[in-house]
C-alpha cells in the first residue's frame, strides 16, 4: 500500500488530533499526548508564519485544512495541496469557499512561478528521501516570491517512530504511521536549503515528553535572484 492510500485510511484519526481532546477510548493517553503536540506545532507554525492581509499562503501536505481558519482570520488567502483526495474532502466544511484545495503531488506543484508569499509544510519532508526533499525545495523556491517565507518541520531520528512507519502490521492502528518515514540530519537540510536558493532564517527544536527530541521547525526565506549583467 502506498503513502497516499495509507493517508486515505487515516482521515478520521488525523482530524481527531486537532481537537481539544481525542475522545476515542482506545489508547486514550497516547492519543492525548499526540493531540497536544499537533496543536502546539500548529501554534508554533502560525506564530512564525505571521500571515498578513492579502497574502497568498500555500499549505503543502495540508491534510484536512486545519490551518486554514487561522489564516483566513488574519486576512490572508489559503491554498491547500495534498495527495489524499479523501483528506481534502473531509476538510471541505472547514475550508469553505474562502480557500482553494488542489489534489496534487508536492513534487509537481500546479502553481505559477512566484505565486506565493509563504509556503508551509508540516510533517511532509520526512516522507521523502533526501534526493526527493531537494526536488521539493526547488519546487518551493519556484512558487515563492522573492523574500517569501518557507516554514517546515524535520523529525528527529526516533527508532520507535521509524519502526511505526516501516512495520505497520506490528503496531495497532492508533499508533502506527503512514510511511515509510525518512529522518534527515538537520545539517543536510541546511545544506539543501542553501543549494536551492533558500536562506535559513531560524530554527526551533521541539521535544516530546519534556526531554526527547521530536522535530525541528525551520524558517527559510527565498533569496532574491541575482541580476546578471
Amino acid at each position: 500500500m502506498g503513502v497516499k492510500a495509507e493517508f486515505d485510511r487515516e482521515v478520521d484519526r488525523w482530524g481527531g488530533q486537532y481537537a481539544a481532546g481525542d475522545r476515542q477510548r482506545s489508547w486514550a493517553i497516547f492519543r492525548g499526548h499526540v493531540s497536544k503536540r499537533v496543536r502546539y506545532r500548529k501554534k508554533l507554525c502560525l506564530t512564525l508564519l505571521r500571515p498578513g492581509e492579502g497574502e497568498e499562503i500555500v499549505d503543502i501536505g495540508c491534510d484536512g485544512g486545519f490551518y486554514a481558519p487561522d489564516i483566513f482570520h488574519a486576512g490572508a488567502r489559503w491554498i491547500g495541496i495534498d495527495i489524499s483526495f479523501d483528506m481534502l474532502s473531509a476538510g471541505q466544511e472547514r475550508i469553505g469557499s474562502e480557500g482553494s484545495v488542489i489534489n496534487a503531488s508536492a513534487l509537481e506543484l500546479p502553481l505559477k512561478e512566484a505565486a506565493a508569499d509563504a509556503v508551509i509544510a508540516m510533517g511532509l519532508i520526512n516522507y521523502f528521501t533526501l534526493a526527493r526533499t531537494r526536488e521539493f525545495f526547488l519546487e518551493t523556491y519556484r512558487v515563492l516570491r522573492p523574500g517569501g517565507r518557507f516554514i517546515f518541520t524535520n523529525v528527529a531520528l526516533d527508532v520507535i517512530t521509524f519502526l511505526r512507519s516501516r512495520l505497520p502490521g506490528i503496531f495497532p492502528r492508533p499508533i502506527r504511521l503512514p510511511g515509510p518515514i525518512y529522518p534527515h540530519l538537520n545539517g543536510n537540510i541546511r545544506s539543501l536549503l542553501r543549494e536551492c536558493g533558500l536562506r535559513l532564517a531560524g530554527t526551533r527544536r521541539v521535544s516530546k515528553y519534556g526531554f526527547y527530541p521530536y522535530y525541528t521547525m525551520f524558517e527559510a526565506v527565498k533569496i532574491k535572484p541575482v541580476e546578471r549583467r
